[in-house]
């Protein structure tokens, strides 16, 4: 559905992260806007990756699920913890809702300003 822009930086997502079997997306941690998506984090949710840029994590949360992903992400941005991993349930462009084993982890290096997340989304709903 989408490649990697050409101005990515080396070793962002590039080939290898284009033909993953999970989705992964930089997201911005002060403003929750997504960055980047790889291919599978598009065909995953449905949306293509400007259209994914263009909104936050949490306008792609299921509505019972709001609260806990941003109070995590600010809780992360505190370092603590400084990744995590929990269920979380997107609602897809179709308005279909996908469940997804998400993992977020700090882009920025100890002791710099938090910056970027790498989130990490694995379809997990035919387990449910």
């Amino acid at each position: 559905m989408t490649t990697v822009a050409p101005d990515a930086p080396p070793g962002e997502f590039g080939d290898d992260g284009e033909r993953t079997a999970v989705g992964a997306a930089r997201i911005e941690v002060h403003t929750d806007r997504i960055v980047r998506a790889n291919a599978r984090f598009c065909d995953l949710l449905g949306f293509s990756e400007a259209d994914l840029r263009a909104r936050t994590l949490d306008s792609l949360s299921h509505p019972d699920d709001i609260g806990l992903i941003l109070a995590r992400m600010r809780q992360q941005v505190s370092g603590e913890p400084p990744a995590y991993a929990m269920e979380q349930r997107f609602v897809r462009r179709d308005d279909t809702v996908v469940r997804v084993l998400l993992t977020v982890s700090p882009m920025w290096l100890p002791g710099a300003a938090p910056d970027f997340s790498l989130v990490v989304a694995e379809d997990i709903t035919a387990r449910r």
